[in-house]
């Protein structure tokens, strides 16, 4: 599978940050939807981001919605997580997210 983990793109006038999902890249995919890297500093938030990462290699990639009344959001394999400058987080497929946005 051809990816990139981290890519900018934009849409006039903003400009969005990129993580497609490949399955072995959740640090990179929690960065783009937190906005900043996971803090994992030591033993226990160590501990957590290994109980995390096992959760979602058994169940898959689940974003919560921004709406707290809806489902969480499940992400496929070679999606995208978008997260715009305002720090909205939308879930894409690849062919949508080359025909709506443009490289930075």
């Amino acid at each position: 599978m051809n990816r990139e983990i981290i890519s900018m793109v934009k849409i006039i006038p903003d400009t969005f940050q990129a993580a497609q999902w490949a399955g072995d890249n959740l640090r990179e995919v929690v960065t783009v939807y937190q906005g900043v890297p996971p803090n994992i500093t030591d033993e226990s938030s160590e501990k957590a981001w290994k109980l995390y990462s096992d959760f979602v290699a058994a169940n898959g990639l689940q974003l919560p919605h921004d709406d707290i009344t809806q489902p969480s959001v499940s992400v496929e394999i070679g999606e995208w997580i978008v997260r715009d400058s305002h720090g909205f987080v939308t879930v894409w497929e690849t062919d949508a997210l080359k025909s709506t946005f443009t490289d930075a």
